[in-house]
């Protein structure tokens, strides 16, 4: 049996910073794709659960729920990294919930609610961690070309020794950068839409000489086998 892929991304219209994606045209695209489940990952919030599994059962996709956070840099506030979440079980839901209401109460920076790193030692049973890939850490420590720091990041066992998850459920994420928006999961003809959402809510400018032309929802044939290209490189 080949190899599957599916959406582990997606910031829809309830995405506050830069979501405008409705979430029955994601549905719906996933849908033709056959694809068998989607992931709802907007950034810190959960608000489109309810409109996403609805919709998501109601076209015979598993919907997966999840959140893309801020997770606080101790040593620069000004540089907060991203990670992702995604819920196994109810447990996973709750305790997902209960982050997130933790940081818009107990510590927002700017407007942005952030995880603590400590947060995660107290508990995170049914939770997996993607590692929030060119945003994460690791990341970070490359985009800075500092290799020796992420390897260092990488290859100690994260979420076990500093958060508190099992390393099992704590995956390395690649993403493609190429794009000059992230292209999680897009539509061609709102990505200028989506951009400009994106510079108002965060006071950016937008650059001239940016283009999206041909950034769009990508099938799971294309993305499986960029993936076995970087498997067998």
């Amino acid at each position: 049996m080949a190899p599957s892929f599916i959406h582990l991304r997606l910031h829809s219209e309830y995405s506050i910073v830069d979501g405008i994606v409705r979430l029955e045209a994601a549905v719906a695209a996933a849908t033709a794709d056959d694809m068998p489940a989607l992931a709802l990952t907007d950034l810190s919030n959960v608000f489109g659960l309810v409109k996403f599994y609805e919709e998501a059962r109601g076209k015979g996709v598993k919907p997966i729920i999840g959140c893309d956070f801020w997770l606080e840099n101790e040593a620069d506030r000004d540089k907060s990294y991203r990670g992702l979440l995604l819920c196994q079980s109810r447990a996973g839901y709750l305790k997902l919930c209960d982050l997130l209401t933790r940081a818009y109460r107990t510590n927002q920076y700017r407007g942005r609610p952030e995880l603590k790193k400590s947060w995660f030692a107290e508990g995170t049973e049914g939770l997996i961690a993607l590692s929030g890939a060119h945003h994460g850490d690791v990341g970070q420590a490359l985009a800075a070309d500092n290799g020796k720091q992420a390897q260092r990041l990488a290859r100690e066992d994260r979420f076990r020794h500093r958060h508190g998850i099992e390393g099992a459920n704590q995956p390395v994420e690649l993403s493609c950068c190429g794009s000059p928006v992230d292209a999680c999961f897009r539509f061609v003809d709102l990505c200028s839409v989506c951009d400009s959402v994106s510079c108002l809510r965060t006071r950016r400018q937008v650059a001239r000489d940016q283009t999206v032309d041909g950034v769009e929802h990508s099938g799971r044939a294309e993305l499986r086998e960029r993936f076995l290209q970087i498997a067998g490189s």
